[in-house]
């Protein structure tokens, strides 16, 4: 999966450098993209997984943990039911990072998310934290949608050796 996130951050990262030509600049900027993300997740926590649908353009696909891709709507979302499936367990995200490629309708943002359970009576626990890669399109509407889903969990935290 590692490997995957790095070829898609490469991607990311030279899909926007093109020989300079005399272009208009773009007219979406990286805070649109963000504020666009931030909606994202607010709908997801709000709405579950018919909130985190909504955001993913027909043509959508999005890499899981295990490397199956799943490509479309209806993939996509029998792909991910079952981390909506848990009323206990959310799943929350904020973009740290993005940008706008040059033609102004398609851009990403990146950032870190947290899979957490709460149970009541005790404190949430987390039971996954990692990094993300969101690429979005604009659609007809003006609007942003997801056309790319990934992330990646962190590795184990490591002991301080006193035990």
């Amino acid at each position: 999966m590692r490997a995957l996130l790095a070829i898609v951050m490469t991607a990311v990262a030279f899909g926007g450098c093109a020989p300079p030509t005399e272009k208009a600049a773009p007219s979406a900027t990286v805070d649109e993209l963000m504020d666009a993300d931030r909606a994202f997740a607010r709908d997801a926590a709000e709405r579950g997984l018919d909130g985190w649908m909504s955001w993913f353009s027909d043509d959508a696909a999005r890499f899981a943990p295990d490397d199956k891709i799943a490509r479309g709507l209806e993939a996509i979302r029998e792909q991910d039911a079952p981390i909506f499936a848990d009323p206990a367990i959310r799943l929350v995200w904020e973009p740290t990072g993005g940008g706008v490629f040059d033609d102004g309708d398609h851009g990403f943002t990146v950032g870190r998310y947290d899979v957490v359970q709460s149970t009541e009576g005790s404190p949430p626990t987390t039971l996954s934290r990692g990094r993300y890669v969101s690429i979005w399109r604009r659609d007809a509407s003006g609007g942003w949608k997801v056309i790319l889903d990934t992330g990646s969990a962190d590795p184990p935290e490591v002991g301080d050796g006193s035990e």
